[in-house]
């Protein structure tokens, strides 16, 4: 994965003057509260951006003097929302303070979870050492998955003037669909696609954060048999690209782009196994009568799904022979599309 699929998040510090105690009796400064400001590099629709990165999640470490350890906790503070204000400052309430004395380890990720992001972060009482996050892509409501994203960890940092600087990385494989048509149509006859099922791929897994150049890993151990799932895609999402016809791969080589909001899927980066399916139901309108057909696919294990990479699969149908040809797939690693993060373009054929 390359590193250059990041965000920027400035976080201010200011320093104060007065000292009191907290309910964990660490000293801190009551003047000199924790700011945050932020600055957002990526673009693209329905990913993380300037605009839309309005909430985040916080968990900070106290060590005392000590430097971050796995037996420490996080216990300055625990899942703490931030959310960005109309002056682009972010806030949170109460107000948090940097303690006079002391180091503190931030750890940070976003959008921040709700009931159907997908994301759980640990109990409380239950998170020691480098902070893990399960996500499980919604497969109800696709249009409530996220581009989830987590920070490098800031360590072991004591109260200072200087900026705080949070880098963000994509951690999930944004996967997007493309069809066409080769054969000849009856005259007047339209193609349209009625469903794209998605089949026996891993749908829930841990994330353990580190301080490594690529601040996270997907923990493959965490993942049970009843983990894998089916994404399906339809018409009764109100897809309306679903509603366009196929164009034939003479009119469009390259066919059309199936991913609208609800027709993009962030997905847990893998490799597939053979049992990994693609199910495409679709419909021939000729001379006031439908015909439906639904043919699977396997999977091929290239490309693998790499975080912050985005996976498009050009899918042929032939039109001349419905009920016995194969449907031909050509898959893709693709842009994501957003200035922050340029992904080197790659094909396999």
């Amino acid at each position: 994965m390359k590193l250059r699929g990041y965000i920027w998040i400035v976080v201010s510090l200011f320093i104060g003057c007065k000292g009191e105690t907290n309910e964990e009796n660490i000293r801190v400064d009551y003047q000199s509260p924790l700011g945050f400001s932020s600055d957002v590099l990526t673009r693209g629709l329905d990913d993380i951006t300037t605009e839309t990165l309005a909430a985040m999640g916080v968990f900070t470490y106290y060590t005392g003097d000590a430097d971050f350890n796995e037996t420490a906790s996080p216990n300055y503070m625990y899942n703490l929302q931030y959310t960005r204000s109309a002056s682009n400052y972010w806030e949170t309430s109460p107000p948090q303070y940097w303690p006079y004395t002391g180091k503190l380890s931030f750890f940070a990720y976003t959008p921040f979870t709700n009931a159907t992001s997908g994301i759980t972060v640990p109990a409380p009482g239950y998170s020691t050492g480098m902070l893990t996050i399960r996500h499980t892509p919604n497969a109800t409501d696709l249009s409530a998955q996220c581009d989830f994203c987590v920070a490098t960890p800031i360590m072991n940092k004591e109260r200072t003037s200087d900026a705080v600087h949070f880098r963000f990385f994509h951690t999930l494989t944004k996967v997007s669909f493309s069809g066409k048509y080769k054969g000849t149509l009856p005259s007047g006859a339209v193609l349209k696609v009625e469903k794209l099922s998605l089949k026996n791929v891993i749908g829930s897994m841990t994330l353990r954060m580190t301080d490594d150049a690529v601040p996270f890993l997907w923990d493959l151990t965490s993942v049970a048999p009843a983990d894998y799932t089916t994404y399906t895609l339809s018409r009764s999402q109100k897809n309306e690209l679903f509603d366009l016809a196929l164009p034939s791969e003479e009119v469009e080589p390259k066919g059309i782009n199936l991913s609208t909001l609800n027709g993009r899927l962030f997905l847990l980066p893998q490799t597939l196994t053979g049992e990994a399916r693609l199910e495409i139901t679709y419909l021939i309108t000729a001379g006031g009568a439908d015909f439906q057909y639904t043919k699977e696919i396997t999977l091929p294990v290239d490309p693998v799904w790499k975080a912050g990479k985005g996976v498009n699969y050009l899918f042929t149908i032939d039109v001349d022979d419905n009920l016995n040809s194969p449907i031909e797939l050509t898959p893709a690693i693709v842009d994501w599309q957003d200035a922050g993060n340029h992904h080197d373009e790659e094909t396999i054929k």
